[in-house]
């Protein structure tokens, strides 16, 4: 497994910055089943180029360790203006990092005109340490005043036309009452380039949609200004751009098709230090590598199970001075019951344990995790979302990255973006037989909702199981979040749209859950189930 893991998470980082091709594709998060197809989303062609297949220059490596992580730096980002011809001021850089791990140095860019970000373009190039290209991915257009002016660079139409503007194209209705009530809020208003701000008042809304302007590269291969907008319900997190001058909807994005959204904790930027060592606390859980709880060797107690070098205060404290919580509650997820308590489930009921002994009775003999088993999944979910967070941090997928933590402990990369997990147990919206991920920009929590499985759906759902307690569906969902934050770089979710990228990431997800359930004996002539648990099934969902 340790020969395999680190080619994954490297591949997964040097991976095309850019998948769609020029069909307008949905772009779902659903990993088993999908609502009804809405959302659209253009990317300009892309192109990937690798050293190994010999379209990229290679320079000779030296004996000495490589070039400072600076000097990378300065290099990636010379590399990218001469390759794609472009000068200061017409790219901004989205994300860069050297990953600790194997020494690939991480550039990541989006074009820009006249300051705006055009939001659907990307590149990116991956270096050795020596300044090396291994990797160059973009899609990208260039020269933008010769082609495509003249481009308008001031909005016509208000942030709140444009929020209702999408609110109406995925078929909801606003009536002028309450159109007149919504409040734009601008957070920067000097220039046009400085706009940005939020919408208070938006029906259905979870929170505040935000907006910035931007650029968008249409399906025609025109530029187009628009309103980039943030807008998160009980069960979806969009972005959507929306022409500025004429309020046409020219595409959507969903980072997930059921997302509940969070309070964020407080965080402290305090380093760790010895005296903060955590304190011991032990899981009664499906064991890491084991996928079904009713097994031989299923459920089984482990104590302190964390990496201090991932952990460092171990899973109960986000260094903001409160101390451990003694609760489901950690720097790397917040876990919970899902439920009708609303979008923030921050107040929803978790089980609490003020010895730190998680250890909860498991009964699935009538088939309701309702009243059987509630305290057992939501502690099975934050093992394993704790455990996937140290499994892949040991390979490079750290704060620099954009790995998940409330609090980054000074190490890099933008915090406040620990993963909330709600577990279904047959209370909460969403549906049943089904999972999600949805992984927004570092900075912003992603959000995983393990649904309920069974025979039929809704109230006629017979011999029901909750996929909190499925090793599988967890470990595939959370592989979502790295190949969001890996692909593209940290800040750019939207970069594996359509067709070819939701293929790439359900068929490394599966992958993620297939290895981290081999047994020895285990060879490709085989199959491996994933789901046997939620379908009660040794077939599963699919193998």
């Amino acid at each position: 497994m340790r020969d395999i893991i680190p080619s994954l998470i490297i591949h997964l980082a040097l991976a095309a910055a850019a998948t769609a091709d020029l069909d307008p594709s949905t772009l779902l998060r659903s990993s088993y089943s999908h609502p009804p197809v809405f959302v659209q989303h253009f990317e300009p062609r892309s192109t990937a180029l690798h050293r190994r297949d010999g379209e990229l220059e290679w320079q000779k490596e030296g004996e000495d360790a490589g070039l400072h992580v600076d000097d990378l730096y300065e290099h990636a980002l010379e590399w990218l203006r001469g390759t794609l011809e472009c000068a200061e001021g017409e790219y901004g850089v989205s994300g860069s990092y050297r990953d600790e791990h194997n020494g690939v140095y991480h550039s990541f860019i989006t074009s820009r005109i006249d300051g705006l970000e055009v939001v659907n373009t990307h590149a990116a190039v991956h270096l050795d340490q020596h300044g090396s290209p291994l990797v160059h991915s973009r899609s990208w257009i260039t020269d933008y005043q010769r082609y495509y002016a003249p481009l308008p660079s001031a909005a016509r139409i208000r942030p709140s036309f444009a929020i209702v503007a999408i609110l109406q194209d995925l078929g909801v209705k606003v009536d002028r009452r309450t159109q007149s009530r919504l409040e734009t809020v601008y957070e920067h208003r000097g220039t046009s380039t400085e706009r940005r701000g939020f919408v208070r008042g938006v029906p259905g809304a979870a929170e505040a949609p935000r907006f910035s302007l931007a650029y968008y590269v249409t399906d025609e291969d025109r530029v187009e200004l628009v309103w980039d907008v943030q807008l998160k319900t009980k069960l979806y997190a969009l972005n959507a751009w929306v022409n500025a001058q004429t309020g046409e909807v020219h595409g959507v994005s969903n980072w997930v098709s059921a997302a509940h959204v969070r309070r964020q904790l407080p965080v402290g930027d305090s380093q760790p230090t010895a005296g903060n060592a955590p304190v011991a606390a032990s899981y009664r859980a499906v064991a890491f590598g084991n996928d079904d709880p009713v097994v031989a060797g299923g459920r089984s107690v482990a104590t302190s199970p964390w990496r201090l070098d991932a952990s460092p205060l171990g899973w109960h404290d986000i260094g903001d001075g409160v101390g451990p919580r003694p609760t489901l509650w950690g720097n790397n997820v917040r876990v919970q019951q899902n439920g009708p308590a609303g979008t923030d489930t921050s107040g929803n009921y978790r089980p609490v344990s003020e010895s730190f002994n998680f250890d909860f009775k498991y009964d699935d003999v009538n088939h309701n995790p309702d009243t059987n088993y509630p305290n057992a999944s939501m502690t099975n979910a934050f093992y394993i979302v704790n455990m996937m967070h140290d499994f892949a941090y040991l390979y490079g997928f750290d704060e620099k990255s954009g790995n998940f933590q409330f609090s980054n402990f000074g190490r890099g990369g933008v915090e406040n973006d620990g993963i909330v997990a709600n577990i279904d147990i047959l209370t909460g919206p969403g549906g049943t037989n089904n999972a999600f991920m949805t992984t927004p920009p570092e900075g912003q929590s992603p959000t995983l909702l393990a649904l309920v499985w069974g025979s039929g759906s809704g109230d006629q759902l017979t011999s029901p199981r909750d996929s909190g307690l499925d090793d599988t569906i967890l470990v595939h969902e959370f592989a979502h979040g790295i190949s969001a934050r890996l692909t593209g770089g940290p800040g750019a979710p939207n970069c594996l749209g359509g067709k070819h990228g939701e293929r790439l990431l359900e068929g490394w997800s599966d992958f993620f859950a297939y290895m981290i359930n081999m047994k020895k004996g285990d060879t490709r002539n085989g199959t491996r189930p994933l789901g046997t648990y939620v379908r009660d099934d040794n077939a599963g969902i699919r193998n």
